[in-house]
């Protein structure tokens, strides 16, 4: 493969809620690494070159797993440690990836318990990033969305009859919310959001509407909910997309079609859906399997 698209992986990571220099840098490195057909000169590569390499195929690596996006043709790098120790450069420290957190156990959402806990905890709570985390766990936007939204997207959803908020999610794709479906945590975002460039500026630490603040909002709401968690005795996720995850279950478990479910999520097709919901629901093959049982008896 000499070419590839990577936009829906940089818009990816930036959805995400990492810095667009390294978004855009991990994109390059994918595209460098596309160009030369997986066969890339280790030997002669410096440790922090195969890191970097060795990151960005773990990030698209969980960008294939979570939006369904194509595999890479080709095997993932070394192990930049593994590279340092046999030209024993102990020195290097390396980085913690999203490798390295995806090899504990993985939660598969949040229980139905839990879910109410961490909804009455953003409801009554006064941390900055609690608007965020209610639209979040009512709608299941990813974070890098939620904190793109202005203050007048939503102004103009309660304007219209419809309720319809129009939101350009990461990829560019148009995607339709409605504010009658959660009023009160839209609002609350709102006005957290009033007069300012948009909800990852009030989020936001350093709250300077000219600074890059995606990155710092994200930790903030990533905080926020670590901290929700452990409060209420909930093993935390290893990120926020667990919360994405647990909407889609819940979605599902009481009564949304697959269809309905991809239309709330903003999927571009199904099988994308189907991932962040089919292994997490066991009693749907039961019941399948169960449906196909009496059919065979019907007909004997």
């Amino acid at each position: 493969m000499s070419m590839i698209d990577t936009t829906p992986y940089q818009d990816y990571l930036l959805g995400e809620g990492y810095r667009p220099a390294t978004a855009r840098k991990a994109a390059q490195d994918l595209r460098t690494w596309a160009r030369h057909g997986g066969d890339l000169d280790y030997e002669n590569m410096s440790i922090g070159r195969i890191r970097d390499y060795w990151w960005a195929h773990d990030a698209y690596d969980e960008f294939h797993r979570e939006e369904g996006a194509p595999e890479l043709p080709w095997p993932a790098p070394p192990n930049h440690k593994d590279i340092a120790a046999e030209r024993n450069a102990h020195t290097s420290r390396g980085r913690r990836t999203r490798r390295n957190k995806s090899a504990k156990k993985e939660l598969k959402g949040f229980t139905l318990t839990e879910y109410r806990k961490l909804l009455g905890a953003v409801v009554e709570g006064e941390h900055r990033a609690d608007p965020a985390l209610h639209v979040m766990l009512l709608t299941g936007l990813r974070v890098g969305d939620v904190l793109r939204t202005t203050s007048r997207q939503i102004s103009k959803g309660f304007d219209r009859d419809d309720g319809i908020v129009t939101m350009e999610l990461k990829g560019g794709k148009g995607h339709y919310i409605t504010v009658h479906g959660a009023p009160d945590a839209w609002a609350a975002l709102a006005e957290s959001a009033r007069g300012r460039k948009n909800v990852a500026a009030s989020v936001s630490k350093s709250g300077d509407d000219n600074a890059d603040t995606a990155g710092s909002a994200y930790q903030s709401v990533k905080r926020r909910l670590y901290d929700l968690c452990k409060e209420h005795n909930i093993k935390s996720p290893h990120n926020l997309h667990r919360i994405r995850r647990t909407v889609a279950v819940l979605l599902r478990k009481s009564g949304a079609t697959m269809g309905d479910t991809q239309e709330v999520l903003g999927h571009s097709s199904e099988r994308t859906t189907a991932i962040y919901t089919s292994e997490y629901m066991p009693e749907v093959a039961a019941a399948a399997l169960h449906q196909m049982h009496e059919y065979v008896n019907e007909e004997s």
